[in-house]
């Protein structure tokens, strides 16, 4: 252990620091970019980074399972008796599931982080915000999602109970006023709807209330497939069944009746009393006491509110079958309708999402390929009994796109995001490290026709400008979207996309037979950028090497650079999407 005490900063809210002694910031997610003047001058170090390692990870991760599955039948259970139901293990996976796993990681991650930065160092004290056991009790799903997990205050509170909760916490703690009206909601990001989209809009509510007066019983729910709306609508019509715009919804955050709830703590006390955990197991004492304080309102307080919802959607009441590919995380209203139609006997099926699942060695057994009858990939198949292999949804049938011979260089960057696996923020230093690499390779023209695409998540934009700053202080003459133009335009108008990680966008641009490059670094412990193909499961290594081979996937941001000096259409066509709606309609009906 170091000796010299310093004051431990769990978070970037200014108002839990102390500027007169010295600091520990917990983890770099402290230390906002556009406040270096700030933190810089301040006498701080910052803790080592924890899971960099991928057996870390890989021991993590296989502690979070064998405690879901020792403890989420017996929460289950709990909640049962709570509303005097006797609902299965699956229909509670399918409502709470990812919620579950979610929870499960954040607690363990950021115990970990705290516990090593406590054993490592000699803490003198630290700042929270006042708070009750359900200060940070999510109302639903869609509250944890993105960014909105990490707001600071949020994260301050969090941090602080597990503090209460370790043994090495000897140190005191000041507890300082919380104003809600600051703090709450400081990172959305609203935008004005034009009145293009306003228009669009009213006709979409327009079409909704005329198509749902002719739903059948018997109708199957076909929503959020990823499929392009002309082929959903296609696949409605081969079914025999009028098309319905199920995807334009209201959100559960708009009822106030749900937004207004209260929690019961004396009943939540006693459903952590009951599962509290006797074991000697520090991480599963922490998960016991801390789960039903964060478990959403939605789903204990409210549950009865939820199901009138669900029973006044004008959804078939017997549907022949679910299909989905993006509804069963964060929608509460589909979550439970779901689980009611499968205890009823309804076939669940749900579609790939994003490219990492079936190839990342550390997406194994996700929630809604265990809860689905049949998960349809895309086009790879490890479960006989499970898996479907299919097509890229969100391309399908989609024709060749026309690209500009002389057109841009278009970067696809990935985000700046904190995880709630390890602590990635040195990953992303390295990785913003190899963007800057790969545009001082470039020959001077090409840059001067570079546009770099940054990724916004819902709510980052705070991360997003820092990110601007970042590569206008390298270039200030670089172009930068910011995410404020349709990505299909910007494909358009480009001769060659280099994607710098990867990323669905990589496989979409590919199977419509765009000139397409990729790269990221051959870095054994920078597994959540690539390291190289460390981060892939064996059984699809080979592919990815067919793609190093031709040359359109590097593991340096040097090889691509001169790639793109020669490059002129180098791409290949690797997936088929003919007569796609009418496979769909063989795989949903078997």
């Amino acid at each position: 252990m170091l000796n010299k005490k310093r004051f431990l900063i769990t978070t970037s809210d200014e108002a839990t620091w102390k500027l007169d002694c010295p600091i520990i910031f917990l983890a770099e997610w402290c230390c906002k970019y556009d406040r270096k003047q700030l933190w810089e001058s301040l006498d701080y170090v910052i803790a080592e980074p924890y899971g960099l390692n991928v057996s870390q990870q890989d021991l993590d991760r296989d502690e979070i399972l064998v405690l879901e599955k020792k403890l989420f039948p017996f929460f289950c259970e709990l909640i049962n008796q709570y509303h005097n139901t006797n609902y299965s293990i699956k229909f509670w996976k399918i409502v709470l599931g990812h919620w579950f796993r979610l929870t499960l990681t954040q607690l363990l991650f950021r115990t970990k982080v705290i516990k090593q930065c406590l054993q490592n160092h000699n803490i003198s004290g630290c700042i929270s915000y006042s708070y009750d056991r359900y200060k940070i009790t999510p109302v639903f799903t869609e509250e944890i999602i993105d960014d909105r997990l990490f707001e600071p205050w949020r994260e301050n509170i969090l941090n602080t109970k597990i503090l209460n909760l370790l043994d090495e916490t000897n140190f005191p703690i000041e507890y300082i006023q919380f104003n809600n009206n600051d703090k709450c909601n400081q990172n959305l990001d609203r935008k004005n709807i034009s009145d293009k989209n306003k228009t669009i809009l009213s006709l979409i509510k327009l079409y909704k209330n005329l198509s749902k007066k002719f739903v059948k019983n018997t109708d199957a729910l076909i929503i959020n497939t990823y499929l392009p709306l002309l082929e959903e609508i296609k696949l409605e019509l081969s079914l025999g069944q009028i098309p319905q715009l199920w995807k334009y919804k209201d959100k559960i955050s708009s009822y106030s009746q749900i937004k207004n709830l209260k929690t019961d703590n004396d009943e939540r006390d006693k459903l952590t009393k009951d599962f509290e955990s006797e074991s000697n197991n520090y991480f599963e004492k922490i998960v016991t006491k801390l789960l039903f304080q964060l478990l959403p309102k939605i789903y204990l307080e409210g549950l009865e509110e939820l199901t009138k919802i669900v029973n006044n959607q004008p959804w078939p009441t017997s549907p022949k079958f679910i299909f989905t590919s993006n509804e069963f995380f964060d929608n509460d209203i589909f979550k439970l309708w779901s689980a009611f139609k499968t205890e009823e006997g309804t076939k669940y099926f749900i579609g790939q999402h994003g490219n990492n699942l079936g190839t990342r060695w550390d997406l194994i057994d996700c929630i809604e390929e265990v809860t689905s009858d049949k998960f349809l990939t895309w086009g790879w198949k490890q479960d006989k009994d499970k898996h479907l292999p299919s097509f890229i949804f969100k391309t399908a049938d989609k024709r060749k796109k026309i690209y500009n011979k002389s057109g841009s260089l278009l970067l696809i960057e990935n985000n700046i995001s904190q995880s709630i696996y390890f602590d990635n923020y040195k990953h992303q230093e390295k990785y913003f490290i190899n963007q800057l690499k790969f545009v001082k390779n470039l020959a001077k023209a090409p840059r001067e026709k570079l546009i770099i695409r940054l990724y916004k998540d819902s709510n980052n934009t705070i991360k997003l400008s820092d990110e601007v700053s970042m590569w206008l202080q390298f270039d200030s003459k670089l172009k930068i979207d910011k995410f404020e133009s349709d990505i299909n335009n910007l494909i358009l108008n480009a001769r060659i996309i280099v994607h710098s990680y990867d990323s669905t966008s990589m496989l979409e641009t590919l199977s419509q037979n765009i000139p397409t490059l990729a790269f990221w670094e051959n870095s054994h412990d920078d597994v959540i950028k690539g390291g190289g193909l460390d981060h892939l499961r064996d059984s699809v290594k080979p592919n990815y090497q067919m793609l190093i081979d031709v040359g359109i996937i590097h593991l340096s941001s040097k090889s691509v650079a001169d790639k793109v000096k020669v490059s002129s259409s180098a791409s290949i066509k690797i997936f088929d999407k003919i007569g796609s709606v009418f496979f769909l309609l063989t795989i949903l009906c078997k």
